[in-house]
């Protein structure tokens, strides 16, 4: 290593050691938390601003829990 250091002109002292990241979980969607009861393409993870559908529904004086999908992690 300190030859190819020697190539750069930089003493060898002044390259910081490597640092060991924690792995970033990659991959894969949102599970998803709630879905339309009449139209089961509409479903939101429960992040972020909530879709329109969702807000018309809390609105509507419903209860977000009749729209959660049994066993969702939230």
């Amino acid at each position: 290593m300190s030859q190819q250091m020697g190539l750069f002109d930089v003493p060898a002292k002044l390259v910081a050691p490597p640092v060991n990241l924690p792995s970033v979980k990659t991959g894969g969607r949102p599970e998803i938390a709630y879905r339309h009861p009449g139209q089961l393409g509409m479903a939101w993870t429960g992040r972020g601003k909530p879709p329109r559908w969702v807000t018309e529904w809390i609105e509507s004086g419903k209860s977000l829990e009749e729209i959660r999908v049994p066993g969702a992690r939230i």
